[in-house]
């Protein structure tokens, strides 16, 4: 068995229910229909799976991404802490790394 593609089985196939196409036994002609009706139930199927492999792709660029920021953002932090100046008491300044703290540490 040699590896291929479904799309170059599903061709075939299709290329092959074309050939019988003109006999006219009537038996073949149902059996025609439902190997036609066969063959689009698969294609539906690898679509399906298609979708969802470039799904599970994006899923995995998005949370690798995730970690990226997040790295990015502590050390964004850790530099914002060295540039504070010692002793400052402000209160806004305050506010807001509380508010970075709930944002960010998902």
């Amino acid at each position: 068995m040699f590896h291929r593609y479904v799309c170059s089985a599903l061709e075939e196939m299709r290329a092959a229910l074309e050939a019988i196409k003109d006999h006219s036994d009537p038996n073949l002609a149902v059996t025609r229909r439902h190997l036609a009706s066969l063959i689009e139930e698969v294609q539906t199927g690898v679509n399906r799976m298609e979708k969802t492999l470039q799904q599970n792709k994006d899923i995995e660029y998005m949370e690798d991404r995730y970690h990226e920021l997040k790295k990015e953002i502590k050390t964004l932090k850790k530099e914002k802490k060295q540039l504070k100046p010692e002793g400052s008491n402000d209160s806004i300044g305050a506010s807001l790394d509380e508010y970075d703290d709930m944002v960010f540490d998902l």
